[in-house]
């Protein structure tokens, strides 16, 4: 009889738990989101069919979403989140302060760039090396046809930390990239591209 209860107990439970987890993520016009605070959402994954930039493949991040009457403010894409899309461009709002290794990676299709202006640094996932120096390419815009970039605010990525490299690095089909007033890259941000 105890070991009933507690069964049961233990079953209403999971259920609760799982349908928190659940409403935890919502989708909006094609991009899927992660409520992470009270107010807050990172961009977890997206699909275009059906979106209202399904045929144009211009992707603008919102910088915030409402959904169940609450408004986040979108502050981070996952690793992977956007990964394989039919996209061209993509708009990253000021509001995003990271996007995580791989979100970009095999979006074949991707040639525009546009991170709108803002004052606060944003953290860009980086390239990987392997153990012998070289890089692997593999990284945040990794299979990419990125040629026009702009960059409106200051970006830094995990370079001396992951001992990885630019995310930019050996993109060679970049062909323009523009700074806001003020924003300053360094020497290697860019090399073999």
């Amino acid at each position: 009889m105890k070991h009933n209860y507690i069964k049961s107990m233990l079953t209403a439970l999971l259920l609760l738990c799982s349908m928190v987890v659940c409403s935890q993520e919502f989708e909006i016009d094609g991009i899927k989101y992660k409520k992470w605070s009270t107010i807050g959402a990172a961009v977890i994954g997206a699909s275009s069919t059906g979106s209202s930039w399904e045929d144009s493949g211009a992707l603008v991040i919102p910088s915030e979403v409402t959904y169940d009457g609450v408004t986040y403010v979108v502050k981070q894409i996952s690793e992977k989140a956007l990964a394989g899309l039919n996209i061209k461009s993509v708009t990253i709002p000021n509001t995003i302060d990271r996007i995580a290794d791989f979100a970009f990676e095999k979006c074949y299709y991707l040639t525009e760039l546009y991170i709108e202006d803002g004052s606060e640094m944003l953290s860009l996932g980086d390239n990987e090396r392997n153990n012998y120096g070289g890089s692997l390419c593999d990284g945040l815009f990794s299979d990419t046809k990125l040629e026009k970039v702009y960059i409106g605010r200051n970006i830094s990525y995990g370079t001396e930390l992951y001992n990885g490299l630019s995310p930019f690095y050996g993109l060679s089909s970049i062909k323009q990239v523009e700074l806001a007033e003020g924003v300053s890259v360094r020497d290697y941000q860019f090399r073999d591209c």
